[in-house]
């Protein structure tokens, strides 16, 4: 799979991050006369965590085409995630909560409580779904992204039969599992089923369909399934795009979900992904840039409107960070906090920590076994 074909996956994680920039920096307008418009501009960009979840999903399946299932192989696929996603994630959570939250934050034993739970992906509020209390509010896109690569690592196991095994595993924990303990399955992210293990509340929650739905686009993309690069092809994606952001924008859709932001967005992702093998798309250089600090940009941006707007209000000018200006400065200034945190934590710090990682596994294996052959890598990965 040539990573060149892979391009449009780079510039839709950029935009999806960068949807979700200005869907915090609506917040900015509150108790103001513009208020309105820009819930109704900027809150539909919360769809980028859908379209993030869909990615996700998808590049799994391309980047573990050629595995196995043996431990070894399964230990470094854990190994890598866990490496491209906690480092950074400690290390922005840690400063961000001291860029919104009083300086003080941490001086209360319950708050480290909570800050230590966010770090091993845990619920703080295990009733509270699909947000669960975190103390950085992103975290919780992260928690079911590391239940997600578990239930994905432990598929590979199964060799042949671990899509009967991914898939049935989220047949059972997504309905079966709430039909015994509640009588009955939902759809809905915000709902609860009441799990006295609060981590069962996360791990059935429906907004893991979405994931399966970037998982099966994937394996139609790995099929010789495809679209003709012609008008009706063009005509098609464009009609599917335009009807997703419709979805979003005209309010028949509120939330995340399958049945909400998640489902037009995976049927238009799974047709653009097929109609990707024959078309010739474009992707401009700042877009692949954007894509490429998108994990740090999703992270690091409320770092860039907490400081600057306690800046600002430290000068008791609060009515300039009720600007579209405002937005404009802090967007760019994430941006540049994206990239120094792109080079140092995500190619500096994670790339070490992922090092050491594979060292040990590798280290700890057996001279007699077998070398695992190793994952295909790619640069989305």
């Amino acid at each position: 799979m040539q990573t060149k074909k892979l391009a449009w996956l780079q510039a839709l994680r950029g935009i999806a991050a960068l949807l979700v920039v200005f869907v915090h920096a609506r917040y900015f307008f509150s108790w103001t006369p513009t208020q309105n418009f820009a819930n109704a501009l900027m809150r539909p960009g919360a769809m980028g965590v859908d379209l993030f979840f869909l990615i996700s999903g998808f590049i799994m399946v391309l980047t573990t085409a050629d595995a196995a299932g043996k431990p070894r192989e399964v230990m470094h696929f854990l190994a890598k995630r866990i490496a491209r996603i906690w480092p950074v994630y400690a290390v922005l959570a840690l400063l961000g909560i001291q860029a919104i939250m009083p300086l003080a934050y941490f001086a209360d034993p319950a708050h480290l409580a909570d800050f230590g739970k966010s770090l091993l992906f845990l619920p703080v509020a295990p009733y509270s779904p699909p947000f669960y209390g975190l103390p950085y509010g992103l975290g919780w896109t992260l928690n079911f992204e590391i239940y997600f690569y578990l239930v994905f690592g432990i598929s590979m196991l199964a060799g042949r039969l671990r899509w009967p095994v991914f898939f049935g595993w989220l047949g059972i924990s997504l309905i079966g599992l709430p039909l015994l303990a509640a009588g009955h399955f939902s759809l809905k992210v915000d709902h609860d089923y009441h799990f006295s293990l609060g981590y069962l509340n996360q791990a059935t929650n429906p907004i893991i369909w979405v994931f399966g739905a970037g998982v099966a686009a994937g394996l139609l993309y790995r099929t010789r399934l495809c679209l003709a690069d012609c008008l009706a092809t063009r005509c098609l994606v464009c009609l599917l795009v335009a009807f997703a952001l419709w979805w979003s924008y005209s309010g028949v859709s509120t939330i995340h979900g399958i049945t909400e932001w998640g489902g037009p967005l995976a049927v238009a992702f799974t047709v653009f992904a097929l109609g990707s093998k024959n078309l010739d798309i474009q992707v401009p250089g700042p877009l692949m840039w954007l894509g490429e600090v998108s994990f740090s940009l999703y992270l690091a941006h409320p770092i860039a409107q907490g400081i600057v707007t306690r800046i600002l209000d430290g000068m008791r000018r609060h009515d300039l960070t009720q600007t579209w200006s405002h937005i404009l400065f802090t967007t760019v200034l994430a941006l540049v906090f994206a990239a120094i945190s792109h080079a140092l934590l995500e190619r500096g710090l994670s790339e070490w920590v992922k090092a050491r990682l594979l060292g040990w596994i590798d280290s700890g294996a057996s001279a007699d076994n077998a070398v695992a052959s190793p994952v295909p890598r790619h640069d989305f990965q």
